[in-house]
């Protein structure tokens, strides 16, 4: 899955709309780092068997889209924006009257689990 995701973002054009949705199960460490996990996922070594989110931010930041949307139906998602930043602190109406940036839809705060 980590190729899978690196490969979608990477050798993308400024204008396509990128669409990552993910739906499955979703958990946190002690530290609150939020992960994607599969069913290779073992719970004692999330960070060699699951998707960390700053792995996930890296490739995103990393890709030309200026369109970018990720959707997570999974427990704990609302921790997934954990160490993303903002890139300016000012409003530019331009930029957003033509949907550049990017939106995070989640199924659960970061402390939630996700059901039907």
């Amino acid at each position: 899955m980590r190729d899978e995701i690196e490969v979608f973002f990477t050798d993308r054009q400024k204008d396509d709309l990128l669409l990552l949705y993910f739906s499955g199960h979703g958990v946190t460490d002690d530290d609150g780092c939020f992960y994607l996990t599969s069913y290779r996922t073992r719970k004692e070594r999330l960070k060699a068997t699951a998707i960390p989110a700053n792995f996930i931010h890296n490739v995103m930041e990393s890709s030309k889209s200026k369109h970018q949307i990720v959707v997570l139906d999974c427990c704990f998602s609302g921790a997934f924006a954990k160490g993303m930043q903002a890139k300016s602190a000012t409003i530019n109406l331009k930029e957003q009257f033509q949907g550049q940036g990017r939106a995070i839809l989640t199924s659960s705060s970061s402390h939630e689990y996700s059901f039907e």
